[in-house]
């Protein structure tokens, strides 16, 4: 009898042209097909979506604005629940925090987060910073694990206190 495939479900909220959305195209592209089903979560359209179909990997269209909405966790968490992953894989700001919110729910379900660089570290302001350090902090706590991009990300983001090392 065949195993059942491993499901990974990619989220990356811009579907444009851009480093995190190649970078989500790549591993989709690369992964083993005959031990991960995999599919992307990300915008209606755009230049990511045009390379997932033509590539046939599944697109789950899902808006997710530059915040937090309630609109998005809820078509997040749909998706999710609908789908079922085993690992829900995360990439950027808004599409990291939408989805470990939304696959917080979802029994056995492993959470990682890919950071492809700290921006509001080095952009943000004040109460600013101090609120997306708070909010990194807390979803920390129900991500089983953590990628950065880069060694100094990941330095950065440990002594920030976002990143168990």
């Amino acid at each position: 009898m065949a195993e059942r495939k491993l499901r990974i479900l990619l989220m990356i909220d811009e579907a444009s042209l851009g480093g995190g959305q190649q970078h989500v195209l790549w591993l989709a592209r690369g992964l083993d097909r005959s031990r991960f089903e995999v599919a992307v979560a990300c915008e209606p359209s755009g230049y990511l979506v045009d390379e997932l179909h033509a590539s046939g990997i599944a697109h789950f269209p899902l808006t997710m604005s530059n915040s937090v909405s309630l609109r998005a966790l809820r078509a997040a968490r749909s998706c999710i629940r609908n789908w079922r992953p085993d690992v829900v894989h995360t990439h950027g700001g808004t599409a990291g925090a939408t989805g470990r919110i939304a696959a917080r729910s979802l029994s056995g379900c492993k959470i990682v987060h890919t950071y492809h660089g700290h921006h509001y570290l080095h952009a943000a302001q004040g109460r600013k910073r101090k609120l997306f350090r708070l909010a990194d902090r807390m979803l920390l706590k129900f991500t089983h694990h953590t990628i950065c991009v880069a060694a100094k990300d990941r330095d950065t983001g440990i002594s920030a206190g976002i990143i168990d090392p």
